[in-house]
């Protein structure tokens, strides 16, 4: 039942039942219904005399303490009405009440007007023939100081129910567990800064809802075990549940140089606002399935030396959580929400509530926009991210165009199996822009609500779903679920389905973190006793995947293109209710330079109601405004904004509007970067050059085959999935003007030592040689790549001459030379296989390896720009390698990686062999002549840590410094160990 219903109801109890209590503090109240005052309907067993309905609800037929309960029936439906006459903010209240039956039991707790405060709880299934405990615990806000709070029980039920055993507590403040120190994390701040957060708390209760800025943070200190670091921090979430009593949620951020578990933005809230274990449980499983999502842990906190009790903590957005889990950084995307929360706000203040077109609206921002921006490389990945976004909101391609798909499926599958299906909503969504295929990811973030996990009603594969259509729909449920319309995506969605719900797969997940989920089903139950994890609960829902799995494929097997789950569907209408609240939320206006150099605004108007652009202004203020002629923009319709291009000064900041038929002037940012469109890059190349082979390429069914011979190429050849690609001996491909070799299939590239295949660029533009997650193994032996660039085509950019991405390939006796980019071959997350092989000549690093196994052996390196050897999260071995003239780095194991180097030399370079951030580097019988430092060992990014470094049976001549090795890592030379004891290396070379 709504709060405002509820009213009534609260008036009615007030009058019929109400009884009040002194303001006294740390009460207890327990209530057994057993001495009843027949002259005023008072209870006499408790401490505090309080009315509970009145004799003729007392009944002697059921009781769990001596011999009476009460009974609530249509009748007699509400009873044990309680009054506090004058709580205070913050006060900690804990109501139980034992139920018996079949009726519902509501526990509720409201203000007068409920719209000010209204709390309930019920149990999920009637008690039946037992006796179930109800219990409701919550912190008084801070708009209802002095004010007085109602508790009641109600039974809207048919069917009675019985109720006993009643106990009321309250406290100032609730008490937290005491902690080891050592485990937690303490928060200090000074008093005036926690005073402007308590002010920004009462900010927030006042208008409904939080409302952060960057001038929020305030500086503090976090102590961790034995590490202080300087942090910021400021309130965080979007409702008030974050910021109740003395527990509120916040987000922190380490400075400069600091990072705690290897992350350096970090949220904290209370366990229960995503369901405790069930939120920690899918981050674990989403990541040990190389799906994107952020860390997240429990952890002890106190605030100034008060404990908080135990908090969630979960990583932020940021570069460290993709490359955490073997990614690039790219952007990390989202649906800006600030204008769907002044809806709520307005409700809270105004009691209005407007459906406007909140998703269509939303502008897609980069999360660290400040660091974007100021990024050239980031900044044009941006653009291609948001277009991406834009593509992806509008419903027109298909998913397997805007995601990569395989990853999408996998995140449907796995929120069927975890049923954390919170995170759907549009504002929840997050997405990864995975800048070497140019294409979304999604991230796992939000999974649960405080209600817990819920499954879509009579169904364990929400596939099979639909949303209840009458005659309107809200564009954001269509939106959240069309992808159960893409036929492509149902089917890899099917194989997922298949896979996650395996019952080995769960067992086997359940058993590697068993340890960690009892030490943290311990901790919550420290501060949440009555808390229990099901262990059931996920082999359930994959048992119940696997009962459905046989109909859902024959469903799936029925369809031809789409599946029709909507029919035809009728966008709802949307308010035009005028309110000043809304018109600069729903107005978007950008900067566009044409090719002539002409500036333009490009103002699109979303409101439901047509506007008049009146001026522009390089600030926000009136009186800043320069006239126009006033121009009149539709309103939104048709799921259409009205539009108008104004030619415009690169200097203006801000357009002035007007409603139509309103007085108030409002004025709008002008963004300084294009509107989202429908381009992407690969898009592109794929519609124009989609197997558009020169001369001397033979098509066979599903054979692609490079004959012997010279072709010429001077445009983009672009090779769909599916097909295999022969390069014959001999082959001569020659790449001038745009060309570029770009293959989403494995290649076999066999060529011999008399007859090798040769793929040279003629000219600088845009050359290269890419493969695309081609699942099968890629061959190619005796290949010369001569004289190639990378791909740089619109925004889309990688930078190796040669690259494989998530395609395994064993490459043997080829040459790499002359490259004139930033790598002359780079292979990413795949496994890989380098043998006899020749770098020369190259622009900058040799081979670079990301996030990869592999072997490279009997390689020589000669003139290299840069680094020869440059692995980042990778295991490899290294054997009989030469390196001669690198510009900076012989071989360089970063970012985790586990680099064995046997019998390797290097010569003529800057540095011979260097280790960084948790690295583990392992010589053994290597050499090194002529360079500047011969070993080194350092950290240089924060997040990660020391390097290690062992050298054995290895010899040195002619190296300026032998070892260069910071403080914290550490040196193994021939079994002597060496602790680094120098400061800041990283800060000497970059």
């Amino acid at each position: 039942m709504k709060p405002v219903i509820h009213g009534l109801i609260i008036g009615c109890l007030a009058i019929a039942y109400s009884c009040s209590v002194s303001s006294n503090r740390d009460l207890l109240v327990s209530e057994s219904f057993e001495q009843l005052n027949l002259e005023d309907g008072s209870w006499m067993s408790s401490q505090h005399p309080f009315k509970a309905g009145g004799a003729e609800q007392r009944s002697d037929l059921q009781a769990q303490s001596g011999r009476y309960s009460i009974r609530l029936d249509p009748q007699g439906p509400y009873g044990v009405n309680y009054s506090i006459r004058s709580v205070r903010t913050d006060e900690f209240i804990r109501v139980q009440v034992s139920c018996y039956g079949q009726g519902a039991a509501i526990l509720v707790a409201s203000h007068d007007d409920p719209a000010v405060f209204y709390r309930t709880i019920q149990l999920d299934h009637p008690a039946g023939d037992e006796w179930k405990e109800l219990k409701l615990e919550f912190s008084v806000p801070p708009t209802m100081n002095k004010e007085r709070l109602q508790i009641y029980v109600w039974n809207p039920k048919q069917e009675p129910v019985f109720i006993d055993d009643f106990e009321l507590t309250y406290q100032k403040q609730k008490a937290y567990p005491a902690y080891d120190p050592e485990i937690g994390l303490h928060l200090f701040i000074d008093t005036l800064d926690l005073v402007k957060l308590e002010r920004k708390r009462d900010e927030a209760f006042e208008k409904g809802i939080l409302e952060t800025a960057e001038n929020d943070y305030v500086d503090g200190i976090m102590f961790y075990k034995d590490t202080i670091m300087p942090i910021e921090m400021r309130l965080k979430g979007d409702w008030l549940d974050h910021l109740e009593g003395r527990k509120w949620s916040f987000r922190i951020k380490l400075r400069q140089g600091y990072t705690w578990n290897s992350i350096r933005t970090f949220s904290i809230h209370t366990p229960e606002a995503r369901d405790f274990l069930n939120e920690w449980l899918g981050h674990e499983l989403y990541r040990d399935l190389d799906i994107l999502a952020p860390r997240y842990g429990f952890v002890p906190v106190t605030l100034n030396g008060k404990s908080l009790g135990v908090y969630a903590w979960e990583e932020h957005f940021e570069k460290q959580l993709v490359e955490s889990l073997s990614r690039r950084e790219g952007p990390i995307m989202k649906f800006a929400e600030d204008h769907f929360w002044v809806s709520h706000k307005v409700f809270n203040t105004d009691s209005i509530y407007l459906t406007l077109p909140f998703l269509q609206t939303a502008d897609i921002l980069p999360f660290k926009a400040n660091r974007v921006f100021g990024d050239t490389l980031l900044m044009s990945q941006f653009l291609l991210a948001q277009n991406r976004m834009h593509q992806y909101r509008s419903g027109l391609y298909p998913l397997s165009e805007v995601f990569d798909l395989d990853k999408l499926a996998a995140y449907y599958a796995l929120m069927d199996l975890t049923r954390g299906f919170h995170g759907l909503a549009w504002h929840n969504q997050r997405c990864y822009y995975n800048p070497v295929i140019d294409k979304l990811e999604p991230i796992y973030f939000d999974a649960y609500a405080d209600w817990g996990a819920y499954a879509i009603p009579g169904q364990a594969i929400s596939g099979f779903s639909k949303p209840q259509v009458d005659t309107l729909i809200k564009y954001e449920d269509y939106f959240k679920y069309r992808p159960y319309q893409d036929l492509e995506f149902i089917r890899s969605y099917q194989k997922w389905l298949a896979k996650v719900s395996e019952p080995g797969l769960v067992d086997d997940f359940v058993t590697r973190h068993e340890d960690q989920l009892q030490e943290y089903l311990e901790l919550i139950q420290s501060e949440f006793p009555a808390y229990l994890y099901d262990m059931d609960f996920l082999p359930e829902n994959a048992k119940q995947i696997q009962q459905e799995l046989p109909s859902f494929d024959a469903f799936v097997a029925k369809q031809t293109d789409s599946i029709d789950h909507f029919g035809e569907v009728n966008i709802e209408s949307y308010h035009t209710q005028y309110h000043p609240a809304f018109p600069p939320n729903f107005v978007k206006v950008n900067h566009l330079v044409d090719a002539a150099g002409t500036a333009h605004l490009q103002i699109r108007n979303y409101y439901t109601q047509p506007i008049w652009v009146v001026g522009a202004g390089v600030t926000n203020r009136e009186r800043a405004m320069t006239a126009i002629s006033p121009y009149k923009i539709p309103a939104f319709v048709n799921q259409k904004p009205g539009m108008y291009e104004l030619s415009g000064d690169e200097e203006a900041g801000y357009v002035f509007f007007k409603v139509d038929h309103q007085q108030d002037l409002f004025s709008v940012a002008i963004d300084n970067y294009p509107h989202p469109h429908f381009y992407s890059p690969s898009q592109a190349l794929q519609d124009q050059y989609a197997m558009q082979l020169p001369d001397g390429v033979q098509v066979m069914d599903s054979t692609i085959r490079f004959q012997s011979g010279e072709i010429k190429a001077n445009h983009p050849m672009v090779i769909p999935a599916g097909y295999r690609v022969e390069f014959e001996a001999g082959c001569h491909l020659v790449l001038s003007d745009s060309a570029s070799f770009i293959s989403w299939s494995p290649v076999t590239m066999k060529g011999n030592a008399i007859n090798p295949i040769r793929i040279a660029g003629k000219t600088e533009g845009m050359n290269g040689f890419t493969v695309l997650q081609a699942k099968e193994l890629s061959t190619v032996e005796h290949v010369q790549f001569t004289g190639l660039s990378n791909l740089d085509y619109r925004g889309w950019t990688l930078t190796g001459a040669v690259n494989f991405y998530e395609s395994p390939v064993h490459i043997d006796s080829c040459s790499f030379t002359y490259n004139h980019c930033e790598d002359a071959l780079n292979i990413i997350r795949t496994h890989f296989l380098v043998t006899n092989s020749h770098f020369k000549h190259t622009f900058a690093d040799a081979f670079d390896s990301d996030f990869c196994t592999g072997e490279v052996s009997q390689v020589i390196f000669e003139a290299i720009g840069n680094d020869a050897i440059d692995f980042s999260g990778s295991v490899v071995d290294i054997r009989h390698c030469q390196i001669h003239q690198a510009g900076d780095k012989g071989v360089s194991c970063g970012e985790q990686s586990i680099l064995t180097v046997n019998n390797t030399s290097v010569r003529e370079a800057n540095i011979g062999f260097a280790s960084k951030d948790r690295s583990e580097l392992i010589l053994n019988e290597c050499s090194g002549k002529n360079l500047v430092y011969g070993l080194m060992a350092f950290q240089k990014k924060p997040e990660f840590g020391p390097a290690q470094l062992w050298v054995n049976a290895s010899s040195f001549t002619q190296v300026d410094t032998l070892t260069l090795i910071e403080r914290f890592s550490t040196l193994w030379l021939n079994k002597e160990k060496i602790v680094g004891d120098r400061e800041s290396v990283a800060k000497r070379f970059y």
